[in-house]
């Protein structure tokens, strides 16, 4: 559970130094204030908080050498990512496969992998019946 939690946040502190020119403040921290931010801290909030992170910084953690230095062990610890080659295959392997992979392949053995969003989140709340779900849906 740690090495996820970890993992986890590696790639989502990885976008800090894959993307350096969304910083329009002149490398100072400033607080979360657009909704794109709010959105993007949001989306990592409960992992921040376990992790004692400042959900108001992106990552959680001000940008700085310390974190720099622990975000590129980290992605080379969890994800094997050492260099722009390696974080865009891993990336692709997310996409394509990734942790979802035994996910897919369900959809797949039962016949759901064409059900729309909506379809889905129905058949999520019948509980997961053992069977595909009416084609009326």
């Amino acid at each position: 559970m740690k090495k996820t939690v970890c993992s986890i946040l590696a790639m989502a502190l990885a976008l800090l130094i894959l993307l350096p020119g969304c910083n329009t403040t002149g490398g100072k921290e400033s607080p979360v204030s657009s909704d794109t931010l709010r959105w993007f801290n949001a989306t990592y909030a409960v992992l921040t908080t376990k992790n004692g992170g400042d959900l108001n910084l992106i990552g959680g953690v001000e940008a700085n050498a310390l974190s720099k230095v622990q975000v590129i062990d980290l992605l080379e610890q969890s994800w094997d990512v050492v260099d722009r080659a390696s974080a865009d295959e891993t990336l692709q392997w997310l996409l394509e496969e990734g942790h979802n992979a035994q996910l897919l392949a369900n959809f797949r053995e039962f016949e759901m992998d064409d059900l729309t969003r909506d379809d889905l989140l129905k058949y999520c709340l019948m509980g997961f019946p053992r069977r595909t779900p009416p084609s009326s849906w």
